[in-house]
């Protein structure tokens, strides 16, 4: 029986935290758009938007929480959704302190941003489609991990 203290496991698991909680975010997030593209367009438009853009910032957030979710192309979807968050921290907070004295900003985007970032370099974890699919290491990324068997496997 692999234990729970075996650092690989720990890091997988971590993963597959990190995953959910930022894929469920995104997910409900481009859900809320697709719900109301008009409002979406609108609003991208007073920012000097196309309506294209929205209709890929929906549907990215959409798919790409999904993605993530599921462990599927993580590294490019969490790459997808830092981008769109970068545009965001961009955009709206040029100017801006990201964390205000007053807490009235919560640098939410921030922590969106830098957990996708996280997702780019760390890979989707053992717990994923992309290790399943794709058979790579441990860490269901580079296929080299842990000499591409994972200590925790092999006990």
């Amino acid at each position: 029986m692999k234990s729970f203290t075996q650092k690989c496991i720990h890091n997988d698991y971590g993963r597959l935290v990190l995953r959910l909680g930022l894929g469920v975010i995104f997910l409900l997030s481009g859900w809320m758009k697709v719900q109301d593209m008009d409002m979406v367009v609108g609003y991208f438009g007073t920012m000097g938007f196309s309506a294209t853009f929205a209709y890929l910032v929906a549907y990215g957030e959409l798919l790409g929480g999904a993605a993530i979710i599921l462990g599927l192309l993580t590294r490019f979807s969490a790459l997808v959704m830092a981008v769109i968050m970068a545009v965001v921290l961009f955009m709206l907070k040029f100017g801006n302190p990201i964390l205000a004295p007053d807490m009235s900003q919560s640098g939410f985007e921030l922590v969106l941003f830098t957990s996708a970032m996280a997702l780019v370099f760390l890979g989707a974890g053992r717990f994923s489609l992309d290790r399943l699919m794709w058979k790579k290491g441990c860490c269901g990324s580079c296929g080299t991990c842990c000499g591409g068997v994972c200590p925790a496997d092999a006990k």
